[in-house]
């Protein structure tokens, strides 16, 4: 099988032998066949040459074969012996051996003679052939039409064999040089340029023509032609000689001189191409002339150009100009240009001029016998053309006058004059005339402005905005026209380099740092005062007005506080409209008057300014906060100063709190602030005046804020002004008014007395409040303060907030007839709670406040929303706890823990951050408890959940050492043990034990959340396979402790409404309680196996009912004692069925047994035959059915 597997590569080894073997016997071969003069060697020569080539051979690894031959780039070696033999082989080998090159035959040179007889050319053909090869060899030939006549040589054979339609292949006998004489024929084409014949050759590196023509005076053109030759022709004939060269077609055209091609007078057009271009000061002038010779030849040209122009140059694209000059004459200069050939087709020539640009108008185009305007071509049948005139960015051109010319599209004009931005004409004739003015191109100027005039009592503030677009060309500076009495502030613009104001022209200049072209947007504010007289008379609206403007446009934007109006007379207004679509700005405390727009010059209008009285608006908002030996006042006051403004405020207090106030303003900025307080040494009627002067103006909202504050028995009311008596009754009346202060000082005393007595229910009467709130005045005109004036105060509008602490009640006596209760939602001066409200349109008012303070009941400090205790039970009698309680506190600092004793703690965390456990010296610890500090300080508000997280070990009986029992396990009391001020919501316990064990009832106050049940037939267990984080969800946030809490077994959970100190649990062990009841039933089935069947359903009847009713107050064992006797039951079933099918097997057999019986006894009867028959249906029953 290994030989069978190498086979593939064996054949291919010997494939390659064998071809290598060959070429190397086909090489010896050729060696043998090229050295055939030599010797031939014997037999142990050759085989010591074959031996020798052997020895040559390269072998390489099989593997690598195709790696070699792959390689393109690969280098071979070879004897220069060995290349001659390949070389050999592919030019192929002679009859005797030796090599035979690729061409067998050479044509050196050939040489034609030919004579025209009539309308036939007989051609000599001589060729001289040198023949390489071995005889005979072939030569291919080809003469197309010619007719051969004759084929000779005269040292050797040859003959002529035909092989297709115009070709021919010569044999030659010999090798060496032969001259081989071939007689040809063609004919003669006569046509109106004259005669013509052409014939088909062979391509021979040296070809000669002698042509004679029986005619004199005959003009010969040979195609091809290399070099003509110097021949003498005879009187009646005309001789040519010619080198044609390498050529496989000889073609001659002759004609006579005279009769064929006479000598003609020029015939010619020209196509003239002028652009006219401004640069530079400067008319530059570029003119192409394309000359179409109609008619004869053209050697020279002559062109007409201005007197006035510059010649810069004169150039050709595609003819040879042997030289130019410049004749200057009448009116004109004349360029003649001479040719290096005549030229008979086409030729171009363009022609650069230049010259000044005129101050008046000037032709470019017109050629006429007086004057030349433009580059025009003289000596021609026809001039047409097109001429492009190109301004350039700074100058401009205006066409003054034109006669012959039309305007043109650049569409069919010369891309060599095309410009962007040019103008085209077309012109038909010479005589044609264009004028044009050249001059600066001068700015196109349109601007847009926008003018905002702020009227103020003192001046006119004036912003415009000139938004201007430049076309055409750039400007380095513009100037605006200020009017009389209107001072320039600043000037603002892109690219500014400075401005100027003339006050004696009233011009603005503004000058730009480099030129300027496109839009540009430029900024003046300026101010006019306004005096006195001012105000009471017509005041025209300065603007300012920008000169040298193709076209102004503009609107005009009037602005004026509330206390000031504007009068427009329409009449009165010159060039100016009421503006369509106004575009007015914002104006923080101006209000727009009216807007104009215009579009000419002049404009003017006339505005008449009248100042409105100023109109003072006051709304309060008292707010009164009743504590317990104080009462905070706090009156805000919204001035609302419209039209003019006003720098003084005034309010009243009364008289026995004005020592009190502290007064302030809440206006933000960039309202004044406050300069001076003043209060009024005399009390008028009970009333003190504050007057308030404000740093300037205010105009719009003022707000100040008036605060002070009530201590228990001060009347903050003002005293009603008291009548005059006599003089003689002043000191009977002051005994009287001693007496009467005593007697009322001494019942306020017993009032008091009785108020501060406390009620049965622990409720203490206050002093009662009296106040009046502050009473807002307008402004009174003095004689001291020149700028004062009067300012009656139009409208007031108060509104009053009762708020209390938590320990008040407040009530209210008999209202005056001013105030109005109201509901606190009411309220829109003063936040929308508190205890009372009330509100008034009129002042003063008068507000009784009666304050009692209540007992003070104390609440709970902390609540625990959710209580999750988990607590996992192994078989190593030790458990681990995790408390988990989420809960509101007000406690900041310290909160109480009871722990059972004997705990390990593992993790305190209080909202996810780790505290240490403190212990606590409590004598009211009970046994059994010790109690510990856990730090609640955090970040959280108060009202703010946060998590407890409490992680401990601690030892409990082990579970393993009994069938069943009880299990204890004590909770974390929240607050120490007495619980103090602490109320548990949700409790919910979660115990893990083995898996081997359940939990079959819990305290009476808990309640299983995963009971045992039946699905279908089929008890479940109770409890859950649950891992630590399943009941994560329940308390909402994550485990909270730092380290892990592993679990092991399955997971039971109980819950309750508040909290507990202790569960206690009852356990089994399963698998001990299913042996036991497996075993029970076992048996119960054996015994009763015999018993009928309704002695079975009535004892699993009797037993259902008292499980039922059992399982009313213990449903847990109920149903884990069914789950642990589930395979007993299944056994019990089935031992009663298996025994029922039996027991009716051996009724069935034991029936069967009777029936033989008496067939016995009834076979001892005498036989009955029946007669015939009767079977025979039974027996074809019978066969049929087999």
């Amino acid at each position: 099988m290994r030989c069978l597997r190498c086979t593939p590569r064996f054949v291919l080894l010997i494939c390659l032998a064998c071809t290598l073997l060959g070429g190397v016997s086909r090489s010896a071969l050729a060696q043998a066949k090229v050295e055939a003069e030599k010797p031939a060697a014997g037999e142990a020569d050759s085989l010591g040459k074959e031996q020798d080539d052997w020895d040559r051979l390269i072998y390489i690894p099989f593997k690598n074969i195709k790696d070699v031959f792959q390689k393109s780039d690969a280098t071979v070696f070879i004897p220069y012996v060995e290349y001659l033999k390949l070389w050999s082989q592919s030019a192929g080998l002679g009859a005797d051996g030796k090599i035979q090159f690729p061409v067998k035959a050479v044509v050196t040179s050939s040489s034609y003679t030919a004579t025209i007889e009539e309308n036939v050319a007989r051609i000599q053909c001589n060729l001289t052939v040198q023949v390489m090869g071995d005889p005979w060899v072939e030569l291919p030939l080809q003469f197309g039409d010619a007719a051969i006549g004759k084929v000779t040589s005269e040292k050797s054979k040859v003959f002529l064999r035909g092989t297709g339609p115009g070709q021919y292949a010569l044999l030659l006998s010999e090798k060496g040089e032969h001259q081989v004489q071939i007689e040809l024929l063609t004919r003669v084409k006569n046509s109106p340029e004259g005669h013509q014949f052409q014939f088909a050759c062979p391509t021979v590196g040296i070809t000669t023509l002698d042509l004679t023509i029986p005619e004199p005076d005959q003009t010969v053109k040979v195609n091809p032609q290399l070099v003509r030759l110097p021949a003498k022709s005879a009187e009646k004939s005309t001789v040519v000689k010619s080198t044609v060269g390498a050529t496989n077609q000889i073609s001659v055209l002759w004609y006579p001189r005279e009769s064929s091609k006479p000598e003609m007078d020029l015939l010619a057009s020209v196509e003239n191409s002028t652009l006219v271009f401004i640069r530079d000061g400067l008319v530059h002038t570029q003119a192409t002339l394309k000359y179409d010779v109609l008619r004869g030849d053209m050697k020279s040209a002559r062109i007409a150009v201005p007197l006035n122009d510059r010649i810069l140059d004169l150039s050709s694209a595609n003819t040879k100009i042997k030289s130019w000059k410049v004749v200057k004459g009448d009116g004109r200069q004349v360029i003649q240009v001479e040719f290096l050939n005549q030229l008979q087709d086409d030729a171009q020539i363009e022609v650069h001029t230049e010259k000044e640009i005129p101050e008046e108008p000037f032709e470019i185009l017109g050629l006429s016998d007086s004057a030349t305007h433009g580059i025009h071509a003289l000596d021609v049948i026809r001039e047409s053309g097109q001429i492009a005139i190109d301004a350039g960015e700074t100058m401009t051109f205006t066409v003054t006058k034109f006669e012959g010319v039309t305007r043109s599209e650049a569409n069919g004009i010369p891309e060599n004059i095309r410009r962007p931005g040019a103008v085209y004409y077309r012109f038909f004739n010479p005589s044609a005339s264009l004028q044009i003015r050249v001059q600066p191109l001068e700015p196109r100027i349109f601007v847009a402005q926008q003018t905002d005039c702020y009227f103020g009592e003192d001046e006119i503030k004036v912003t415009a905005q000139l938004n201007y677009d430049i076309q055409r060309a750039g400007i380095f500076s513009f100037q605006l026209k200020v009017p009389e009495d209107l001072e320039i502030d600043s000037v603002n613009v892109s690219g500014l380099k400075e401005y100027n104001f003339d006050k004696e022209s009233r011009l603005l200049t503004v000058s730009l740092q480099q030129k300027f072209q496109g839009k540009l947007k430029l900024q003046v504010r300026a101010h006019r005062d306004l005096a006195q007289d001012d105000l009471s008379e017509t005041v025209n609206i300065p603007i300012l007005e920008a000169t040298d403007v193709e076209r102004e446009t503009g609107q005009i934007a009037l602005y004026a506080p509330e206390s000031m109006e504007l009068i427009i007379s329409n009449p009165d207004v010159v060039g100016a409209q009421p503006a369509n679509s106004p575009q007015q700005r914002q104006s923080a405390r101006l209000a727009l008057a009216s807007v104009w727009e215009y579009n000419r010059r002049p404009v003017v209008i006339p505005v008449e300014i009248q100042i409105k009285p100023t109109r003072l608006v006051a709304d309060v908002a008292t707010s009164i906060n009743v504590k317990e030996q104080i009462a905070e006042v706090t009156s805000r006051i919204n001035y609302q100063v419209q039209y003019a403004g006003v720098d003084t405020f005034r309010f009243a207090v009364p008289e026995a709190i004005a020592d009190l106030v502290q007064i302030r303003s809440l206006s933000p900025a960039p309202a004044p602030s406050i300069k001076q307080k003043s209060r009024a040494e005399q009390a008028v009627d009970g009333w003190v005046i504050w007057t308030i002067i404000t740093q300037r103006n205010v105009q719009g909202p003022y707000t100040l804020e008036v605060r002070y504050d009530i201590t228990p028995g001060l009347q903050a009311v003002a005293k009603a002004p008291e009548e005059k008596k006599p003089a003689d009754a002043e000191p009977a009346a002051a005994g009287e008014k001693e007496a009467k202060e005593n007697e009322d000082a001494e019942q306020e005393k017993t009032k008091e007395s009785e108020k501060a007595a406390e009620d049965p229910s622990g409720d203490i009467a206050l002093k009662q409040i009296a106040l009046q709130p502050l009473k807002v005045l307008g402004l009174e005109k003095t004689d001291d303060q020149p700028r004062s004036r009067n300012v009656p105060l139009a409208r007031v509008y108060g509104e009053i907030a009762v708020s209390k602490s938590k320990t008040l009640s407040v009530t209210t006596a008999e209202l005056s007839d001013q105030l109005e209760p109201i509901d606190l939602r009411e309220l829109t001066l003063l936040p929308r709670d508190g205890f009372l409200a009330y509100r008034y349109f009129s002042q003063p008012v008068m507000l009784d406040l009666a304050s009692t303070r209540h007992k003070i009941q104390e609440v709970v400090e902390t609540i625990v929303l959710k209580s999750l205790v988990e607590i996992v039970v192994s078989k190593e009698g030790r458990s681990t706890y995790r408390c988990r309680y989420l809960m509101k506190s007000s406690e900041r600092q310290q909160l109480k823990v009871a722990l059972p004793e004997g705990i390990e703690p593992l993790s305190i965390t209080v909202a996810g951050q780790p505290v240490p456990l403190e212990k606590a010296d409590d004598s009211e610890s009970e046994e059994g408890w010790t109690s510990y500090f856990v730090n609640v300080s955090r970040d959280q508000a108060s009202d703010e959940s946060f998590l407890v997280s409490l992680m401990f070990t601690k030892s409990v009986p082990r579970i393993t050492e009994s069938p069943g029992g009880k299990l204890g396990l004590p909770l974390p009391r929240l607050g120490g043990v007495q619980a103090a001020n602490v109320v548990v919501q949700q409790l919910k316990t979660v115990i893990w034990v083995p898996d081997d064990y359940a939990l079959v009832r819990s305290s009476d106050d808990f309640k299983s959340e995963f009971e045992p049940h039946l699905a279908g037939v089929i008890p479940k267990r109770g409890g859950i396979d649950a891992d630590a984080s399943f009941f994560d969800s329940w308390i909402g946030v994550s485990a909270g402790s730092l380290i892990d809490f592993p679990t092991e077994g399955r997971a039971y959970s109980f819950t309750r409404l508040g909290g507990s100190p202790e569960i206690e649990v009852s356990w089994w062990k399963l698998s001990l309680y299913s042996w036991v009841l497996g075993i029970a039933l076992v048996v119960i089935a054996v015994v009763m196996r015999k018993t009928p069947w309704e002695n079975k359903v009535t004892v699993l009847i009797v037993l259902g009912f008292l499980l039922a009713m059992f399982s009313l107050t213990n449903a847990d064992k109920i149903l884990h004692g069914l789950y642990a006797a589930r395979y007993g039951i299944l056994a019990l079933f089935a031992i009663w069925i298996l025994y029922s099918i039996a027991a009716l097997r051996s009724v069935g057999i034991a029936d069967h047994q009777a029936d033989d019986s008496q067939l016995d006894l009834a076979g001892k009867s005498a036989a009955v035959i029946p007669p015939p028959g009767v079977f025979d249906d039974f027996q074809d029953d019978q066969t049929d059915e087999k």
